[in-house]
């Protein structure tokens, strides 16, 4: 049997790839945050910098996995604070069928088409969003989009906002739409 004493012990690297201040304008990042995932990746490299810690030993700290971490140093090294600061996740539509300005686009054209009087109807604007696409695109799809650009369903009411109820009810009682002699709404002659 193997004694422990004879197992490889995984040592950190030094940090003296990282700049001297580092661990204080970390400290400084730490209290300025309001975000859990910047303060994440701000401890990531703290713990590297202060306490030399290894990727996996500092994961379980800050709840991540230990290629999370080596990937937060890498961008770490790469391109400064920037890649501690800031929301990292959701940048990229790289599941989009269209870009943001092809929506607009779109929906630019079918709004010159509603203001010169055309109904504008859900299969309208989806079929447009498949022609654009070139292919057949998922309905709930065309409604985020509408939504995304603020656009939302406008009919029109059952009644006029102004209108008077009692009048209304009086009308219909007395109205004849054919003309019948004897009715409130005709002409006796």
């Amino acid at each position: 049997m193997w004694e422990n004493s004879f197992l490889p012990i995984r040592m950190p690297r030094p940090c003296t790839d990282l700049p001297t201040q580092t661990e204080k304008r970390m400290r400084t990042l730490l209290r300025e945050t309001n975000s859990i995932w910047e303060m994440r990746r701000i401890q990531c490299v703290l713990l590297r910098v202060s306490e030399e810690k290894t990727a996996e030993q500092i994961a379980p700290v800050v709840g991540l996995h230990p290629g999370s971490v080596w990937r937060i140093w890498s961008l770490y090294m790469k391109n400064g604070e920037a890649a501690l600061l800031g929301e990292q996740r959701g940048r990229a539509r790289g599941n989009a069928h269209l870009t943001l300005v092809q929506e607009k686009n779109i929906l630019s054209s079918l709004l010159k088409q509603a203001t010169r009087g055309k109904l504008l109807t859900i299969r309208d604007v989806h079929a447009a969003v498949c022609r654009k696409a070139g292919g057949n695109v998922d309905l709930s799809t065309t409604y985020r989009m509408l939504k995304r650009h603020k656009w939302r369903k406008i009919v029109p009411l059952p009644t006029h906002p102004k209108g008077n109820a009692k009048i209304r009810e009086a009308f219909k009682e007395s109205f004849s739409p054919t003309g019948e002699k004897g009715s409130a709404g005709s002409e006796e002659t």
